[in-house]
């Protein structure tokens, strides 16, 4: 319980700023100074593989969080297996999140939400990522 409670606070920390696929875990970023206010959080968020950057070696971390981003974070860290499983069969990052997050449960066929395979690269709300993290939250946390 207290690890998945972890994965929740760096999750919740890793939403606050900024998340894209591409380079390797443990990589410094060019853009991540050290005295960056989120820079332990995104650091241990990107050595757990929650997070890997924009490529180029830089993180972005005043960029716009999308959709695609938000789910893919969501499945690396609740549903680590099924995202590698979709990866590995040959899925791109954002696709493996969306089917992680279709078949977790963290988003519904007929979801109220506005996401789906065409809306995944559009930005991403609070209201929005509130709703995700409340279905992937345990409930007595």
């Amino acid at each position: 319980m207290k690890k998945r409670l972890i994965c929740v606070i760096l999750c919740l920390l890793a939403l606050c700023s900024c998340f894209f696929p591409g380079s390797a875990y443990g990589e410094e970023y060019v853009d991540l100074p050290v005295t960056y206010w989120a820079y332990p959080e995104m650091s241990r968020a990107a050595s757990l593989g929650i997070i890997n950057g924009v490529g180029d070696g830089r993180m972005d971390p005043q960029g716009t969080l999308t959709h695609a981003q938000c789910l893919t974070m969501l499945g690396r860290a609740f549903a680590p297996d099924r995202y590698r499983s979709y990866t590995e069969s040959g899925h791109a990052w954002d696709e493996a999140g969306y089917l992680t997050a279709l078949f977790s449960d963290f988003l519904l066929m007929d979801d109220f939400l506005p996401i789906n395979e065409a809306t995944l690269h559009a930005p991403i709300t609070r209201a929005e990522t509130a709703v995700l993290l409340s279905r992937v939250l345990p409930e007595e946390n």
